[in-house]
């Protein structure tokens, strides 16, 4: 699995272990050393076999893995060489382990003293009661004291001993990627902005994180906006539609949260019983400040009034910061009818007035002096005094 040439002593970084070199053999404590690492709290034996050795079933790249296992009570540890001016490291490692009764557990931290288990300090903790499935595991170490030593420390379930296997060892130092934010669309005052939430050990300076840490960015519109997306500011492409969204930094990223002004409902309706003489358009969710058009088409001889008095049956609406209900009742037209005389010093007539369409409406003509006078007929043709138009 890619071994180094084995130098005990400090060791510099990039540093790799596949245990290629490990004995197959049951030969017990102090073989690790081999390969210029150490245990703590390893014995020659654990429930009838030894604390570790090689073993090939889980190699992930050679031909063998470390083979490890501890007791219900007692932790083992496989310390690494020392590493030279590595205050934060990053530990990539293959592994595999399980408790075969209650719970047993796996970390990854440093020693401060090698020969003192005491002294171990956790940057990692996974328990687990099954599973053989290798996984590959990236740990970010940070403040390292100087003479301290990696270590993975393995203990047992809580009656019975613990076992799995680790391959493929690397130790880089921790890399740091830019993280740059924007909201879009960029208008002044600002529609929205980004926040970022993560613990001080996962950045180097703003903007700017470890590798393997997963910063939590959250969205926020001003009122009246709605977040929309995050995207890809160098592509375009959507990343996440998730607000507020985790990101697992591994890369150079550059995010935009998309905004756009909040969405509200239109509703355009016709008063209840009044369906039957006309119809509207017009609902819908909108944008707030879009435009909008909406319209009424009565029957024939009907016009529309809608609940705010007008009369017009195209009309538009600026879409306000709330849900709108529009109106519609329909009425039948109305026509004035006047009933007018050609010498109005001889004579009356009756039934001028305003008329729903379709009325029947009597009217009716009589001379002022009926001895002197005779009425002659109306416009229409008619010559009775008395007669019905609609």
């Amino acid at each position: 699995a890619g071994n180094n040439v084995h130098v005990c002593g400090t060791i510099t970084l990039p540093y790799s272990e596949g245990f290629e070199t490990i004995p197959m053999d049951y030969s017990g404590p102090g073989m690790i050393e081999t390969i210029c690492w150490n245990d703590l709290n390893a014995s020659a034996s654990s429930s009838g076999y030894p604390t570790y050795y090689g073993e090939t079933s889980f190699a992930t790249e050679g031909s063998r893995a470390l083979h490890f296992r501890s007791s219900a009570t007692t932790p083992i540890y496989m310390i690494l060489p020392e590493i030279a001016d590595a205050t934060q490291c990053q530990v990539k490692f293959d592994c595999s382990y399980q408790a075969l009764e209650g719970s047993g557990r796996f970390q990854v931290g440093y020693l401060t003293d090698p020969t003192d288990a005491s002294t171990f300090v956790t940057a990692f903790t996974d328990n687990r009661t099954a599973g053989y499935d290798m996984q590959t595991r990236t740990v970010n170490i940070f403040n390292i004291p100087e003479g301290a030593r990696i270590a993975f420390c393995y203990t047992g379930g809580t009656s019975k001993f613990y076992y799995g296997y680790l391959d493929n060892v690397r130790v880089t130092t921790i890399p740091t990627y830019a993280v740059a934010t924007a909201v879009a669309p960029e208008v002044t005052p600002a529609i929205g902005a980004v926040e970022a939430a993560y613990n001080e050990s996962d950045t180097l300076s703003a903007g700017v994180f470890y590798g393997g840490s997963a910063p939590v960015f959250t969205a926020v519109p001003n009122e009246g906006i709605e977040f929309i997306n995050w995207t890809n500011a160098n592509t375009g492409d959507t990343l996440s539609t998730d607000n507020p969204w985790t990101i697992n930094i591994a890369k150079d990223t550059a995010i935009v949260a998309n905004f756009d002004t909040a969405s509200y409902k239109l509703n355009v309706v016709v008063a209840d019983g009044h369906d039957i003489f006309g119809e509207v358009t017009g609902s819908g969710t909108f944008r707030y400040g879009r435009t909008v058009n909406f319209s009424a088409t009565p029957m024939d001889h009907y016009s529309v009034i809608w609940n705010d008095d007008s009369t017009d049956n195209n009309r538009t609406i600026v879409i306000p910061d709330h849900d709108t209900t529009i109106v519609a009742r329909f009425a039948i037209d109305k026509h004035t009818l006047i009933v007018a005389m050609n010498d109005s010093t001889k004579g009356v007539v009756t039934g001028t007035g305003v008329y729903d369409y379709g009325t029947f409406v009597d009217i009716t003509a009589a001379p002022i002096d009926p001895d002197h006078m005779i009425f002659t007929g109306w416009s229409n043709g008619e010559t009775s005094p008395a007669i019905t138009i609609d």
